[in-house]
């Protein structure tokens, strides 16, 4: 469920839809690159701090955070009701530290051949007929 951020609260990811977790999908390579361009955007745009929100249940968004250099903070216990269950969420951060020390760089060298080899094979698709 989204909900306004207070002012000057950090921009927060809560949301994605199901298909870009999946670890053999190529959609999860998508997703990789297109939040790596997002986090990029909003560091050079001197934001601080990006908080990542999940049900802690859901191991795939949690390894897609971690995967984009997220640390986890701590588990929002009984945080928010969603489909008539109590939830608990996991709350993960990035800061602009982490992002201009290690983390884009790593992201860059570890994206690039699996973007590569998506973008070849969807000219291969290209070429097949109808």
């Amino acid at each position: 469920a989204h909900r306004p951020s207070p002012p000057g609260a950090p921009p927060r990811i809560d949301w994605l839809p199901p298909p870009y977790f999946d670890r053999h999908s190529n959609k999860r390579t998508l997703a990789l690159v297109a939040l790596f361009a997002a986090l990029a955007q909003l560091f050079d745009a001197h934001y601080r701090r990006v908080e990542w929100l999940c049900d802690v249940d859901d191991t795939q968004r949690r390894s897609l955070a971690t995967a984009l250099g997220f640390h986890l903070e701590g588990i929002l216990r009984k945080h928010i009701v969603f489909q008539d269950r109590s939830r608990d969420s996991a709350l993960y951060s990035i800061l602009n530290s982490d992002w201009f020390t290690n983390t884009s760089h790593t992201l860059r060298h570890r994206l690039r051949s699996p973007l590569l080899a998506f973008l070849d094979k969807d000219d291969d698709d290209d070429d097949k007929p109808p």
